[in-house]
C-alpha cells in the first residue's frame, strides 16, 4: 500500500513537474517573442557605451524572470531526469527501504537502552535516598529517646522532609520516565510489529519479484519452445500441403482410373449381355443347326431313297419280268400295280445287296480248290437267285407280286 501510494505521489508530482516545465517554455517563448519586437537592436549598428546603457538594454526584471524561469526549467528537467532515474532504479528501492528501516530501528532502540539506562540511575538514586531517609529516620527516633535538643530534630526533620519532598519528585520522574518507556517500548513493539510486516511483505515482493522472474524465464523458454514448434508446424504444414497436393493429383488420376473402370465395367456388363444373348441365339443357332443337320440327313436319306429309287425303277424298267416262262412286254409292264414294283425293287435291292458281298469277299471252299468267280450280274432262268414277278392272278387279287428265291 506505502509502495503505491508512493507511486501515485510520484507520478503526480512528476505530473506537476511536466506541467510547470511546459508553462516555462510556453513564458519563455513569449519572453523571446517581446525581446525580438524591441526596437532598439534597428537603431545601433555597432556597439557603443550608449548601447550597453540600461535605456537600451532589456529590464532588470525581465532579465531575472528570465533566468527563474531558466532555472526552474533546469530544475523541472533535473526533477524529471531523477524520476526517470528512480522509475529505473525501482528494483533498488526495495533494499533502500529495508536500509531505511533497519537505521530507523537502530535509532529507536538506541534510545530506549538510553531511557532504560537512566530508569536504571533513578532506581539506584531512590534506592539510595530512601536508604538515608530511613537512616535520617532512625538518627530522629534515636535524637527523640536520647536528647532534648529540639532544633536538631527539626533541622533533622526538615532534612527528612527535603529528601521526601526530593523523593517524591524523583518518583514522579521516576514514574513518567517509566511511562515513557513503556510508551516507548509499546512504539517499539508496533514498530517492530509494522516491520516484520513490511519484512513479510518484502519478503512476499522479493518473492514474487524471483516468481516473476523465473515466470520472465519460463514465458521466455516456453515462447522460444513455441516459436519452435511454430516453426516445426510450419514445416509439417508446407508438408502436408505438399502431400496434399500430390494426393490431390493422385486422387484425380485415381478417379479418372475409376471413371475409366466404371466405363470398362459398364462395357464389360454390356458386352456379358451380348455374349449371353450371343450364347443364347448360339444355342437357339446350334439347337437350330442340329434340328436342320437332321433335316438335311432325312433330307439326305430322302434324296439317297429317291435316287436309289430312281436308280432302281431304271433298273427295273430295263430288267424284263419273267410271269409262267413268258416274257412281259413294256406295255404289259405298264399294268403292274405300284405294290408289286416296290416289292421288286426291295428284292432288287437285296439281290444287289448280296451280288456286291459276293464280289467283294470271294468264299474259299477249300484250300485245294480255287475261290469261285461271282455270278454273271446277267441272270438266267435257272437261276435261284432269278426272281420272277406275276401279274394279278386269282391267288393274289392286291396285286403283290411274288418273288421267288
Amino acid at each position: 500500500m506505502q509502495q503505491t501510494e508512493e507511486e501515485k505521489e510520484r507520478q503526480q508530482k512528476l505530473a506537476r513537474a511536466k506541467d510547470h516545465l511546459k508553462k516555462a517554455q510556453k513564458k519563455k517563448k513569449q519572453h523571446k517573442s517581446t525581446e525580438s519586437r524591441d526596437v532598439s537592436s534597428l537603431f545601433t549598428t555597432t556597439p557603443t557605451e550608449e548601447s550597453r546603457s540600461p535605456l537600451f538594454s532589456p529590464p532588470p526584471e525581465d532579465v531575472q524572470k528570465a533566468s527563474e524561469w531558466d532555472t526552474l526549467q533546469a530544475s523541472l528537467e533535473n526533477e524529471v531526469d531523477n524520476s526517470s532515474e528512480r522509475d529505473n532504479k525501482q528494483p533498488n528501492a526495495q533494499n533502500n527501504g529495508e536500509i531505511e528501516l533497519e537505521h530507523s530501528l537502530s535509532a529507536q532502540q538506541s534510545e530506549i537502552d538510553n531511557l532504560k539506562k537512566q530508569n536504571d540511575d533513578n532506581l539506584t538514586n531512590l534506592n539510595e535516598k530512601n536508604n538515608t531517609i530511613d537512616a535520617l529516620e532512625k538518627t530522629i527516633v534515636e535524637l527523640k529517646n536520647s536528647s532534648t535538643d529540639n532544633q536538631e530534630l527539626t533541622t533533622l526533620e526538615r532534612k527528612v522532609d527535603s529528601i521526601q519532598a526530593e523523593l517524591m519528585s524523583n518518583r514522579q520522574a521516576h514514574d513518567d520516565t517509566r511511562s515513557t518507556l513503556t510508551e516507548l517500548e509499546q512504539e517499539r513493539n508496533q514498530q517492530r510489529t509494522e516491520n516484520e510486516t513490511i519484512e513479510h511483505k518484502l519478503k512476499e515482493s522479493s518473492e514474487q519479484l524471483l516468481r516473476s522472474k523465473l515466470d520472465c524465464k519460463n514465458s521466455r523458454e516456453e515462447l522460444e519452445k513455441v516459436r519452435q514448434e511454430n516453426t516445426t508446424i510450419k514445416e509439417q504444414l508446407e508438408t502436408s500441403t505438399k502431400t496434399s497436393e500430390e494426393l490431390r493429383n493422385t486422387n484425380e488420376q485415381l478417379n479418372a482410373q475409376l471413371a475409366e473402370l466404371k466405363d470398362a465395367n459398364t462395357e464389360k456388363q454390356r458386352l456379358e449381355e451380348e455374349l449371353s444373348k450371343l450364347t443364347i441365339e448360339n444355342k437357339t443357332l446350334i439347337s437350330r443347326l442340329t434340328t436342320l443337320d437332321r433335316d438335311n440327313a432325312s433330307l439326305k436319306r430322302t434324296i439317297e431313297e429317291s435316287q436309289d429309287n430312281l436308280s432302281l425303277d431304271k433298273e427295273a424298267s430295263a430288267i424284263p419280268l419273267n410271269t409262267n416262262g413268258q416274257f412281259v412286254t413294256a406295255a404289259a409292264r405298264s399294268l403292274i400295280p405300284s405294290s408289286v414294283m416296290h416289292k421288286r425293287r426291295e428284292s432288287l435291292q437285296m439281290l444287289k445287296i448280296r451280288m456286291n458281298s459276293q464280289v467283294s469277299s470271294p468264299e474259299m471252299s477249300s484250300i485245294n480248290e480255287e475261290p469261285r468267280m461271282p455270278r454273271n450280274q446277267f441272270m438266267t432262268n435257272d437261276d435261284p437267285l432269278f426272281f420272277c414277278a406275276a401279274c394279278e392272278t386269282e391267288e393274289d387279287q392286291e396285286g403283290q407280286g411274288l418273288i421267288v428265291l
